[in-house]
């Protein structure tokens, strides 16, 4: 397995995103106790209204983002490297691959575009982000909030308590939005008494389920977001699964950090359809 298997598997996973106080983290806690529902009790709209609300408003603003990050693929192969990741809230995400300090590949993705260098074989791509997100028609936003195990609403942001269909127990309990497009449907499963995500399932009519795993939760001062993320997508032949790992603790938050995307000089341009056909032939080996 290659750095360039592994970057071309971070690109399929796109195409579907300082410690806060000990009390901040247990407010969910608190609201779980205090509804007073046990582990098989089926919650009221009333119950689920109050864990919704003591979740989404956990989560703070920020303007920009520079984390350390880990990326391994798990399947077909196995392999990791690790990176930067700059992100611009609702306006980029900025990835730098390394080997011994030197960037190997790097991908942004903007409001509208896809870009992605790989200096071993001086390659680039530059694609519309509707090419790569056809099926899942996401923001920038909303792939942050992928990213980081939050909640969101596709083309927008936090969904609204009455857009969504939710139901469970005192054990866990889902959010499905209720703007999906025809041909499929997620929904976010929430783990109690914590409040936070622990998976989002993307339904789709022509394929298997794709799915996110989160976990490692970790109270920035944004609120808390998952340091983990794992990405499952399956196939006829087979599953490309990648992890997500965020060093949180060592992020630099509203620095004011900046990224811009240029043509790399003496670099030849692959299109999206070389790309899947190299993911085709992941799937194989």
């Amino acid at each position: 397995m290659t750095i360039r298997s592994l970057f071309i598997t971070l690109l399929l996973s796109v195409m579907l995103a300082s410690c806060g106080s000990s009390r901040q983290a247990a407010n969910q806690e608190e609201i779980y106790n205090a509804i007073g529902a046990g582990p098989d009790t089926r919650l009221s709209s009333a119950q689920l209204k109050q864990l919704y609300n003591a979740m989404t408003q956990r989560y703070g603003k920020w303007e920009d983002v520079k984390v350390p990050v880990r990326l391994s693929l798990k399947s077909p192969r196995s392999m990791s490297i690790s990176g930067v990741m700059t992100m611009k809230a609702n306006e980029y995400i900025h990835l730098s691959l390394r080997v011994l300090g030197m960037e190997m590949a790097s991908l942004m993705v903007t409001t509208d575009s896809v870009f992605a260098t790989y200096k071993l074989e001086k390659i680039y791509l530059a694609e519309s982000i509707g090419e790569f997100t056809s099926s899942f028609p996401s923001t920038v936003g909303n792939l942050q909030s992928l990213l980081t195990g939050r909640v969101f609403a596709l083309g927008g942001g936090v969904p609204k308590f009455g857009d969504c269909k939710m139901e469970g127990t005192g054990t866990a309990w889902t959010i499905t939005p209720g703007d999906a497009p025809k041909g499929m449907g997620y929904s976010f499963e929430i783990a109690t008494p914590k409040g936070e995500p622990t998976g989002l399932t993307v339904e789709l009519s022509s394929r298997k389920d794709v799915t996110v795993d989160y976990s490692d939760y970790y109270v920035t001062s944004a609120g808390p977001m998952a340091r983990r993320s794992v990405v499952t997508v399956p196939s006829s032949k087979g599953e490309l699964k990648a992890e997500i790992d965020l060093s949180l603790n060592k992020a630099e938050w509203n620095t004011g950090s900046t990224k811009i995307w240029g043509v790399p000089r003496g670099y030849r341009r692959v299109t999206r359809d070389a790309v899947m056909k190299i993911v085709g032939g992941l799937s194989k080996k």
